[in-house]
């Protein structure tokens, strides 16, 4: 994952990482400019220098003790829409509003839900130092997903 980033944040720029916290912490020093690399244990070291101010990201540690994640949820729905709004390039509120049709609403959350699946891909990746040879899926092959 290292040689990604570091390519990533040398051709793309870090501001467009999106990170999603899914364990561990993330500790920014404001003293420093830099995160707390004595506190911060959800990210690999190569970011360490490339933000310029303490980057946003969407904190789904929450998820983890979740039985069943919904759009139902606010707080999934809202973490889910932090996601994709900018891999859909719209304003997050566009996502969520009311006015969204429920079918694009649908769209823009399987979205999201195959990013937040790759980013725990590449986490557990990092924390095994393997690709695993399957990825379990929460839900049985050819299972209905559930409704939003």
């Amino acid at each position: 994952m290292g040689r990604e980033l570091v390519y990533w944040v040398e051709h793309r720029g870090a501001e467009r990482l999106l990170i999603v916290l899914t364990e561990g912490q993330i500790v920014w020093d404001e003293r420093a400019g830099d995160f707390d690399w004595q506190r911060t244990t959800a990210l690999p070291a190569v970011l360490s220098g490339a933000f310029p101010e303490e980057p946003r990201y969407t904190d789904l540690r929450f998820a983890a003790d979740a039985d069943h994640l919904s759009l139902r949820d606010p707080r999934f729905r809202g973490a889910v829409a932090d996601v994709a709004a900018p891999l859909h390039g719209r304003a997050k509120d566009d996502l969520i509003g009311d006015e969204v049709p429920r079918p694009s609403l649908i769209r823009w959350a399987r979205s999201a839900d195959s990013s937040i699946t790759a980013f725990a891909g590449v986490r557990a990746t990092r924390s095994c130092g393997r690709r695993p040879a399957a990825w379990p899926s929460r839900r049985p092959a050819g299972a209905a997903p559930p409704p939003p």
